[in-house]
């Protein structure tokens, strides 16, 4: 009896390595020299992949003026604002609230104000 359970086990492990084997490795059974690429298409159009910009020059596109915050996020106090058409200089990488809006670390041209920005309401310009 042992010996039918060694036979039939290792029938099962030499079936086992010629086929399912090379399936989870992506080759074919007839060992044909094609390579399997497998790739994963997964679209969401509420889930849009934004990458947020580098440091570099923006300028604000807020006809109104932007509010310039002590944090990034609508919860951080105003420290100021920047008319429109100012020149800004990112000084850092910008930071996603909880509601998807990126914040961006800024300062104008003379220094005299910095904080952050939504960045909906900045362009980058340059390079």
């Amino acid at each position: 009896m042992v010996k039918k359970i060694n036979l039939l086990f290792a029938s099962l492990l030499i079936i086992t390595s010629i086929f399912v084997m090379p399936l989870a490795y992506g080759k074919t059974i007839n060992n044909a020299n094609t390579k399997n690429i497998n790739k994963i298409n997964i679209t969401n159009p509420k889930d849009e992949i934004v990458e947020p910009m580098q440091f570099g020059m923006a300028i604000v596109t807020a006809p109104s003026g932007l509010n310039v915050k002590t944090g990034p996020g609508t919860n951080y106090p105003i420290k100021g604002a920047y008319s429109y058409h100012t020149i800004l200089d990112i000084t850092s990488f910008a930071e996603e609230d909880n509601n998807g809006t990126l914040w961006y670390p800024v300062e104008n041209m003379d220094k005299s104000l910095s904080g952050w920005v939504d960045g909906d309401y900045i362009e980058m310009i340059g390079d």
